[in-house]
């Protein structure tokens, strides 16, 4: 038979998913049970329930009937609503009257009768009228009634707020909301400065009040403010189609303030979400964000370009209505058009006025207020332009100058997500902070906890993130850049031909060729009839395009062939040219197999013969590098007194030499050739050969890299700076390799602010071009600059922008590697669910190129990520799965096996309840003991470190019996651990399990005093003695037992005997 006991388990249950139909099918089976045993208060909590459970779970018309028999139920027998839980009927009270107005298919007549009913349940509850004011206005918005709107707004701001108020974050959202419509700016900027200023805030805010002034910011001539805004709440409002309004907005900022690129990039990630909708009026303003993209994106030329995704019709506002992948971008928007149209008129018809009709075709027909900008496609954060001062929110004296004055009695608000053209009402599925998973929270409730002395305390909240430090410009503005027309070409041989004849520093080119030839499969070429040269050129275009795709081993292996057809081609033509070729080829190789070096692990020898052999390898290849230098200058002594073109040639050769010294970090060589350089630079210049000064360019660049490798950043910097200011206009290749150049010194030497500057900039250049692959590396070592400021969010954006453009044929490994830095610095961020779906991703990748180790390294961030978000089950399948690829015979994989498996062990139990963890022991168990079994192998003969990591594995099993209420033989274990700390001479982790035991048998005392009141205080004094030494004082397991003391001493004599 179903007992109260049962019920709450149930809603325990519940509580452990997320809200959504699952969640809320438990909440009514919960219900269902309640009724069927005839317990009244078990009827009113899972009802409270379930109306929450519809709410958040975006279900909101699911939950009216439950809160109607709430409401009846609260009339006949108000003794079953004690304050908490009146308190959750009146907020629900809220935005069942909003989410009527909010549906065009309630008629007037009903949404006036719940109005009136709110307001009626209100007063008899002696409640301010604050609350029923606000949520009028929001009702009067969507019913079209502007006269009416700003009637109950100045009521709104004449009345105090009380606990059923919104909290003081959300509530001005009305304030602002009503500015905006009225193209206010100021004061819909003014409302928000404390909210932006982050004076106040909740669970949804500064988000969703950055997100509702992103066009007042724009609008009152603040677009930097609002560029921050939009990155800074695009981050929350990104997971989760509950924000399917605050997402139009954000389109709408995009496609108004010339960010076409990201708009249509967003449009088509969040494409889905036409379908996700809550409200009608959530999806309108979707529909007028995508509208305004799509508009914009038809202005610029790209009318009649596909679409690419499907926009989903909705199964209730528009079953007819969606738009396919192949249509067109006009195509397209003429059909959205026509749905939010429609959407609108449904209102226009309900409400009897043309008023949301006419506010739609004002929002649709908004012209920008910036062009858009192809060459900044990607922007960082810059100092945000002044605020206003704060405008007031309340009319009454003791309120203060804005809201941050205001006390907030608790109460969470809705912040407003959806609306008519623009704003109306509040939802909480649009925004606002949840007020409770339950009505009756608390010790011994459904979703309460109950405690035990010294009781684990409350989580840490997360930082703020860090603002961005003040950009430095630099004195005097460079000089434009000169674009060039990148000519694509007409197939393979002549991609390597103009690859293989372009000076080495001038790689825009190179790279533009390099990504035609992966993007249009122009390589390999048939060879027959080729000459030896230009088969060596398309060997050399191979390796060269194997090296950018990170694979160094594929590089040497086709500049090898190259070298092979170098080396026959002069023995037909032994001239000096084709001598330096052949040298040229050479030192390639040599790079390549310097790389690869670099990246190969030795194993089987310990740390410092590795590092021997390394080094023994690294001076091999160094003397290789001085053989072919003395042959290289020698040839170029030779060259220098030939033709212009020799000279070009020869200075092509010693560009070749001094690149290869300082990436072997021979930078005493490097030295040399580049006084060499300098002699045959200004030979060539004497003699009037280099009109362009692109060979004194060349050598500067090189100039540049070495002297910011021998520890002379300033050098290294004024020269790349004046690199920027010597041509007026800048060829582009220049200023790419010059800011690059910027970039990489000012970030090695810790300039991490004038690194990112640069390589934004460089970045912005490159995709202006469409050379992609240059701008995915540069974007990659800004978003390290960024990182190492601390600028983490726009460090994300970065890569996630970059990770985007590396999809196609051969990419895997460099979207591999960004995919790396973006989980370290999802994880800076606590976007766990973002970095575990990203770790996934990863570690299937890692093990789809044959590399366990790093898919092992992967799988367990996202078990970890897993583990934060809760995620029992995920987290533990993911630490077996890390577990089953240690091979347990290798060095220490036994060992590492055991700690993984053991993991898996201790995140099964990590469930939101104790019948859920005790449910999952048995298979806890199992995955502890494997990972015991383990430990037999992973050392040869007992040691010291043998000891302590039993001791570890016996202290984790008695946290994972602990947390199932299997005290007893939590207890023995914590005891047996204690023992081998002990033995093992760690006295502080001895100490800390023997608290542990202290308290279970403080627990105990209720089951049997007379056993457990002595063992208690025993393990209490043991503490003690082992922290005696006033170097322990504060320690944790001192607290610990302290609590457990004051406890036992409250007992008393008398208490002792019948304790709990």
């Amino acid at each position: 038979m179903t007992t109260r006991e049962d019920i709450w388990d149930r809603l325990d249950q519940a509580h452990a998913l997320p809200y959504g139909p699952a969640r809320s099918a438990l909440v009514a089976e919960a219900v269902t049970w309640a009724d069927a045993i005839e317990d009244e208060e078990a009827a009113v909590v899972t009802r409270l329930e379930l109306i929450h459970a519809y709410q958040w779970g975006r279900e909101h018309w699911k939950g009216v009937a439950p809160f109607v028999w709430c409401l009846a139920r609260q009339a006949e027998r108000p003794d079953l609503f004690h304050h908490n839980r009146l308190y959750h009927l009146m907020w629900n009270y809220k935005w069942v009257v909003t989410a009527a107005a909010a549906n065009p298919r309630v008629s007037l007549e009903q949404v006036r009768l719940l109005e009136d009913g709110m307001e009626s349940f209100f007063r008899s509850q002696g409640a301010s009228m604050h609350t029923v004011h606000g949520q009028r206005y929001y009702v009067a918005v969507d019913l079209g009634l502007p006269d009416e709107a700003r009637a109950e707004l100045a009521a709104w701001r004449a009345t105090p707020r009380d606990e059923n108020s919104d909290c003081v974050a959300c509530d001005p959202e009305r304030q602002v909301g009503a500015a905006r419509r009225a193209e206010d700016w100021e004061l819909a900027v003014a409302t928000a400065v404390p909210v932006l200023r982050e004076d106040v805030g909740c669970g949804e805010q500064p988000a969703g009040m950055q997100n509702l002034v992103l066009l007042p910011l724009l609008a009152s001539g603040r677009p930097r403010a609002a560029w921050e805004a939009h990155l800074r709440s695009y981050r929350k409002h990104r997971v989760n189609p509950r924000y399917t309004a605050p997402m139009g907005r954000h389109l709408e900022y995009l496609a108004l303030s010339g960010h076409l690129v990201r708009g249509l990039e967003i449009l088509r990630r969040h494409a889905s979400w036409t379908a996700d909708a809550d409200e009608a009026d959530s999806l309108q303003v979707l529909l007028i964000g995508i509208a305004l993209v799509l508009r914009e994106a038809e202005r610029a030329g790209l009318g009649q370009e596909p679409l690419g995704v499907d926009l989903p019709s909705h199964a209730v506002w528009g079953p007819e209505a969606g738009v396919g992948a192949e249509a067109t971008v006009s195509r397209a928007r003429q059909q959205i058009l026509a749905w939010v149209r429609s959407l609108t008129a449904a209102y226009d018809a309900r409400n009897g006025n043309p008023v949301l009709g006419r506010d739609l075709e004002q929002a649709l027909a908004r012209e920008p207020f910036a062009v858009a900008d192809f060459t900044r496609i990607l922007e960082l954060i810059s100092p945000s332009e002044p605020l206003p001062e704060a405008a007031p929110v309340s009319d009454l004296p003791e309120a203060g100058a804005g809201p941050h004055a205001s006390s907030d009695a608790g109460g969470s608000g809705g912040s407003a997500g959806g609306g008519s053209a623009g704003g109306g009402s509040a939802s909480p599925d649009a925004g606002g902070s949840d007020p409770g998973a339950s009505p009756d929270a608390g010790p011994g409730a459904p979703g309460g906890a109950g405690q035990v002395p010294g009781g684990a305390g409350q989580a840490p909240t997360s930082p703020a993130s860090p603002a961005p430090a003040p950009r430095q410009e630099p004195a005097e503005p460079y000089p434009p850049l000169s674009l060039p027309v990148l000519t694509p070409p007409a197939d393979g041989l002549e991609a390597a031909t103009r690859i293989q004849r372009l000076p080495a520093a001038m790689t825009l080119e190179a790279t533009f060729l390099h990504q035609q030839v992966r993007e249009r499969g122009l390589l390999p070429v048939d060879e027959e009839g080729l000459t030896l040269r230009q088969r060596c050129d398309l060997a050399m275009t191979a390796g060269a395009a194997a090296f950018r795709l990170d694979d160094p081993y594929q590089a040497m292996e086709r500049r090898r062939q190259a070298l092979v057809l170098a080396q026959q081609e002069a023995e037909q033509d032994p001239g000096v040219d084709t001598r330096l070729h052949v040298t040229c080829v050479a030192l390639s190789c040599l790079r390549s197999e310097n790389a690869a070096a670099e990246r190969t692990e030795i194993t089987g020898v310990d740390q410092d013969e590795a590092q021997r052999m390394q080094y023994q390898a690294w001076q091999g290849r160094v003397g290789r590098l001085h053989h072919l230098a003395s042959r290289l200058r020698a040839d170029v002594a030779e060259l220098a007194q030939g033709t212009p073109q020799d000279r070009r040639t020869a200075m092509s050769g010693l560009d070749h030499l001094v690149r290869c010294s300082y990436l072997l970090n021979d930078l005493d060589l490097a030295a040399e050739v580049l006084q060499q350089a300098e002699e045959l630079v200004r030979d060539v210049e004497s003699r009037g050969e280099d009109p362009d000064g692109i060979l004194r360019d060349i050598l500067d660049l090189d100039r540049v890299a070495v002297s910011a490798m021998r520890g002379e950043p300033y050098q290294a910097c004024v020269l790349a700076d004046s690199l920027l200011r010597r041509h007026d206009p800048c060829p582009a290749w220049l200023a790419l390799a010059a800011r690059d150049s910027l970039g990489w010194t000012c970030g090695m030497y810790g300039m991490q602010e004038e690194a990112a500057r640069q390589l934004q900039e460089s970045a912005n250049i490159s995709l202006a071009l469409d050379v992609r692959d240059w701008a995915t590396e540069t974007m990659a070592n800004l978003a390290n600059a960024l990182g190492a400021t601390g600028r983490f969010l726009e460090a994300a954006e970065v890569l996630e922008t970059a990770i985007g453009l590396l999809r196609g044929p051969g990419l895997q490994r460099r979207r591999m590697r960004l995919l790396w830095v973006l989980t370290h610095v999802l994880d800076d961020l606590d976007e766990y669910a973002r970095l575990r779906e990203t770790s996934q991703e990863l570690a299937e990748l890692e093990l789809a190129t044959g590399n366990d180790k790093g898919a092992l390294a992967a799988f367990e961030r996202a078990a970890r990520a897993s583990y934060e978000l809760k995620e029992a089950h995920t987290a533990a399948a993911l630490y077996q799965r890390c577990a089953d690829l240690e091979d347990p015979d290798s060095p220490g994989g036994a060992l590492r096996r055991s700690r993984l498996l053991r993991r898996a062990a201790f995140a099964l139990t990590r469930q939101p309840t104790t019948a859920m963890t005790r449910a999952q022991l048995p298979r806890a168990r199992d995955l502890w003991q494997l990972g015991a079994d383990l430990l037999d192998q992973a050392w040869e003969r007992p040691c010291e470190e043998a000891v302590q990591e039993r001791a570890d594995a016996y202290e984790q099993l008695g946290e994972i019996l602990w947390s199932g209420t299997e005290l007893q033989e939590a207890g023995r274990h914590f005891a047996t651990s204690a023992r081998l700390y002990a033995e093992a001479g760690r006295s502080e982790d001895q100490a800390r399990v023997t608290a542990h035991v202290a308290r279970i048998h403080a627990i105990l005392i209720r089951e049997d005093p007379a056993a457990h009141l002595p063992l208690a205080r025993q393990g209490v004094a043991q503490v003690r003695a082992l922290l005696a030494h006033p170097r322990w004082e504060g320690n944790p397991a001192l607290e610990d037992v302290g609590k457990v003391e004051q406890y036992l001493d409250s007992l008393g004599p008398a208490g002792a005997g019948s304790a709990g």
